[in-house]
């Protein structure tokens, strides 16, 4: 309810899918990861809306998160758009959860301002793409 649904026909849909998420063995690390994802763009001065550049990733870990959001976005907006919500909770996390990996190896809030601009950008593609459904970072302990 925190994302203010459109339609309230579609919240049970999404709190099933919410149900099917928690019950991966991924779901813990992915909602503390998409927790850190907020805390870090709140605090950001790049907007929510802002385009990650692929030809500015340098790092192996920022180059593997961008392309795994690359190729979650689509299904992401197929299933949304279908209101498939459970299916697409339980299938996108896995390719999502390269974001834990991302904290370990790079260095988000770079000196460099682009640098530092274009990983906050990625992270904020992944936060949309994350909570489609609902608030994921609400599930953090």
């Amino acid at each position: 309810m925190s994302q203010n649904p459109a339609r309230i026909d579609l919240v049970p849909k999404r709190l099933a899918a919410v149900a099917e998420f928690r019950k991966l063995p991924e779901a813990a690390s992915l909602a503390a990861a998409n927790k850190r994802i907020r805390n870090i763009l709140r605090k950001s001065p790049v907007p929510a809306s802002a385009a990650p550049q692929a030809g500015r990733l340098t790092e192996p870990a920022e180059k593997a998160l961008f392309e795994a959001v690359e190729r979650l976005a689509p299904d992401t907006r197929d299933f949304v758009e279908q209101g498939a919500y459970t299916r697409r909770s339980s299938s996108s996390p896995r390719r999502a959860g390269r974001s834990t990996g991302f904290f370990d190896e790079v260095l988000v809030m770079a000196e460099d301002e682009a640098v530092r601009a274009n990983r906050l950008a990625l992270l904020g593609r992944l936060d949309r793409l994350m909570n489609e459904v609902a608030d994921i970072s609400k599930l953090a302990a």
